[in-house]
């Protein structure tokens, strides 16, 4: 996919995807209607950012299971689609200067795969300056990451596929009860309470 990301000292909510002219290879309409498109999608992602920025404001508890409760109510609300959580994973590096954002970010990103209405999901990770911790929590769906994960990746896994380009942190799969966990690189060490599923480094079965 061809995502431009660039900041703007006037605006907080970079642009994306300017696929305007490659429609307009196939479409003969007006240009104002080939843009229609790109304008929702904006949108999209800017009720998401407003919603991540609101989720790491908020004062919640310290545990993860009513803080991922927290942030699948949030997620309920919006509507979306894995392009949609693809870009923002994108453009949420303008906020991951707010305090909790490394370990926060997880939750939020987790209950929207989980709640999306895809099958697929895309993160891209690489660029932040520390990696997410939290990352497809109660995960139930196929997802690729590309770049490092923090801690607690897959935690209370029920099923589906996570695939990690990079490497995972500790705590990987903690809680776990099915599905599989594929990481490229290499783990730091595994979760407790491990009850079901795989998990691979390097392609070799460390767990299951």
């Amino acid at each position: 996919m061809n995502v431009a990301v660039q900041h703007s000292s006037s605006s907080r909510l970079p642009p994306v995807l300017a696929v305007g002219g490659r429609f307009g290879k196939y479409y003969p309409e007006p240009e104002r209607d080939i843009r229609k498109p790109d304008v929702v999608a904006d949108q999209t992602l800017a009720a998401l950012l407003k919603a991540l920025r609101t989720f790491l404001h908020e004062e919640g508890s310290p545990y993860a299971a009513p803080t991922y409760k927290r942030a699948v109510s949030l997620a309920k609300k919006l509507r979306y689609s894995s392009t949609d959580v693809e870009k923002l994973s994108l453009a949420m590096a303008e906020l991951q200067d707010e305090k909790g954002f490394e370990v926060m970010a997880g939750f939020f990103l987790s209950a929207l795969i989980n709640k999306g209405p895809d099958g697929c999901y895309v993160l891209h990770v690489n660029h932040l300056k520390v990696p997410l911790g939290n990352l497809c929590v109660n995960n139930v769906k196929d997802v690729t990451i590309e770049g490092d994960v923090g801690f607690g990746l897959g935690c209370e896994m029920k099923k589906g596929v996570i695939r990690v380009e990079g490497n995972a942190d500790s705590l990987t799969g903690d809680g776990m009860r099915g599905g599989e966990i594929h990481v490229d690189g290499t783990v730091r060490n595994l979760g407790q309470d491990l009850r079901g599923g795989k998990i691979y480094q390097a392609g070799v079965l460390i767990y299951g």
